[in-house]
């Protein structure tokens, strides 16, 4: 068990927290903001997840509807601070548990979440979504514990998911260092920025400073030799580059010069340089860009966009010169939860113009929606492509956005199906009535009748039907799912028993009784093709796709708990269309790691 340090420290480290923090963190009010845009739900004996918001740089305050019972509250009674935890735009893997956790002393509705400071690299921002474990709480007239759920984030800023963004930092752009700031006092330091705070100490621990690299107007290429720590700090990493160096190439050092600052003309970084500032850390991928001081182009064929295709099967590459494919193992695409993927072994690209190369990409028309980057490897022996005007330039390394939502906010959205509207109606042609979520992106299947905790549901509860006081009714006795469609917002619906119809259903709960401290995780009731087509699923490995994975996972396709109020006919809700067409069987389903292990699945 976890000990308090709340009642000594809490103060103190609020107080110098508030100094380092952004003013617009305040501005977000206490309103209740369910994922996905989900209306309110209020129970009349539960305490109903409202809010969560950053009250600092790490402290975290999340608010129920009811007085809340410190003594028959479990994140306190029995210190499982973590039944309360921040969810990154994964739903799955970078997640975050707090430290401690206290009954807010000045307003009994509201639990109060202290995190580690993370060495000063943590960034509360970059989180989307507040979960909240069965039985994390309970109300203090009563004493009834919670079911799941899950809330927005009202205070986070990230942009993870959007086109040129995953859960990964991401490089957003190399800068030169002046010698007068460089703690090496000379021009070879360059500032590398990613979108996100950076576990700097991993970085320092690991030495990765060698995976930080230029190149000149020649393709010659220089690798970092020491961290500035000094100067390197949240979302900034200062590089030292050796003043000479031998070994020509991407893997050689024949670029370094005593002035790098002048000479590069892309920056860029290896794959995991650096990590996210969360639980579960997940590495940069590969990426290579210009220096703004620059043009950014070199004799060598440079990457200058990528385009998904509209099937979303394949993407196209384009060139800065005529080039001709090498090696497609060498192409990749970084998806929104940091898993980057490869063609498969047999790949041929095509020729799609004089200074173009599409690449067709394992399985991922069904997942395409998270492709968010596409990029080109060179190790020097293996590579991409090359100029066909002179075979011996062969691409340099790089990275260009691909995806849409530029410049969107993901505050309240995560990679798995978020339900964002749920109705009852009576079913077509009469016999009895029918239940509809509508989900956010396209559903490819569900897990229904398993994960039970035994001696409480053990009938399984992926979905349960609540009456107006919060108790649990029972749940549907047919999920019907569309045929897997394109992306985009989709529909399911659900047979509502007549024994529960009667019982007036006010709310429909997803996962509820969901809480990592049983030793069991049934988070993914629904999940998308990045978990039934994706890399680690059976169907993307017998298509013959490698990817690398570090921190991120498959299961970053499930759902999250939710609470969804359902109203009846009169408000049902407009444009969700409820299709008729059921899969052929249920689904089997998968044997879930627990929540809190770490998967890892190299390239192969």
């Amino acid at each position: 068990m976890k000990s308090s340090r709340l009642s000594s420290a809490w103060l103190t480290r609020a107080a110098v927290a508030l100094v380092a923090l952004a003013v617009p963190l305040f501005a977000v009010g206490s309103a209740q903001a369910a994922i996905a845009g989900a209306g309110s739900v209020s129970t009349t004996n539960l305490p109903d997840l409202v809010s969560a918001k950053a009250l600092d740089a790490t402290d975290v305050q999340v608010c129920f509807d009811k007085a809340l019972s410190s003594q028959n509250s479990d994140i306190v009674a029995n210190n499982h601070y973590d039944d309360i935890f921040l969810v990154g735009y994964n739903s799955y893997s970078n997640y975050l548990d707090p430290d401690g956790a206290r009954i807010d002393p000045n307003n009994g509705d509201c639990v109060d979440l202290a995190f580690s400071s993370q060495s000063g690299q943590l960034d509360l921002g970059q989180y989307s979504v507040v979960s909240v474990g069965y039985n994390a709480v309970a109300a203090s007239t009563g004493g009834q514990p919670n079911l799941a759920d899950s809330t927005t984030l009202l205070t986070s800023t990230t942009n993870n998911g959007t086109t040129g963004h995953s859960s990964a930092p991401d490089l957003t752009g190399p800068a030169p260092v002046p010698a007068s700031v460089a703690d090496t006092g000379a021009n070879n330091e360059i500032e590398y920025v990613f979108d996100q705070s950076v576990d700097a100490t991993r970085a320092i621990s690991s030495s990765t400073y060698s995976k930080f690299w230029y190149e000149d107007i020649n393709g010659n290429y220089c690798h970092g030799n020491a961290f500035d720590t000094t100067n390197s700090g949240g979302t900034a990493v200062y590089i030292e580059f050796p003043t000479s160096g031998t070994g020509s190439g991407p893997t050689g050092n024949a670029g370094c010069t005593p002035t790098a600052t002048v000479d590069a003309r892309r920056a860029g970084v290896g794959q995991d340089a650096v990590y996210s500032v969360s639980d579960d850390e997940i590495g940069n991928p590969t990426q290579g860009m210009a220096m703004p001081n620059n043009p950014g182009t070199t004799n060598l064929p440079d990457l200058t966009s990528a385009t998904l295709s509209s099937n979303g099967q394949s993407v196209t590459f384009n060139f800065d010169t005529t080039v001709s494919y090498e090696d497609a193992s060498d192409f990749f695409v970084a998806l929104s939860n940091g898993t980057v993927i490869y063609p498969s072994s047999g790949e041929t690209p095509i020729g799609s113009g004089p200074d173009s190369i599409t690449v067709t990409f394992p399985n991922l028309q069904q997942f395409d929606e998270y492709a968010v980057m596409a990029g080109v490897e060179n190790d020097g022996s293996s590579y991409a492509a090359y100029d066909t005007t002179n075979n011996a330039e062969t691409n340099s390394i790089g990275a260009v956005d691909i995806g849409d939502n530029a410049k969107a906010f993901a505050r309240g959205f995560t990679t798995g199906p978020d339900a964002y509207a749920a109705s009852i109606t009576a079913a077509p042609g009469g016999g009895g009535e029918v239940a509809s979520i509508a989900f956010d992106q396209r559903v490819s299947g569900y897990n229904y009748g398993a994960d039970t905790q035994p001696g409480v549901n053990t009938q399984g509860e992926v979905v349960e039907f609540l009456n107006a006081a919060g108790s649990e009714l029972g749940q549907p006795t047919s999920i019907t799912i569309p045929a897997y469609p394109n992306p985009g917002p989709e529909a399911i619906s659900m047979a509502i028993p007549s024994g529960i119809a009667v019982q007036k259903p006010a709310y429909i709960a997803i996962s509820p009784q969901s809480n990592p401290n049983y030793g069991y995780n049934d988070t993914c009731a629904f999940e998308t093709g990045l978990y039934d087509f994706g890399p680690g699923s059976s169907s993307y490995s017998s298509a013959g796709g490698s990817y690398y994975q570090d921190g991120s996972s498959e299961y970053d396709g499930c759902s999250v708990p939710q609470i969804i109020a359902a109203p009846g006919a009169a408000a049902h809700v407009h444009g969700v269309k409820v299709h008729a067409r059921a899969h052929s069987h249920k689904r089997a389903h998968k044997a879930h790691k627990a929540h809190r292990a770490r998967r890892t699945h190299k390239r192969a």
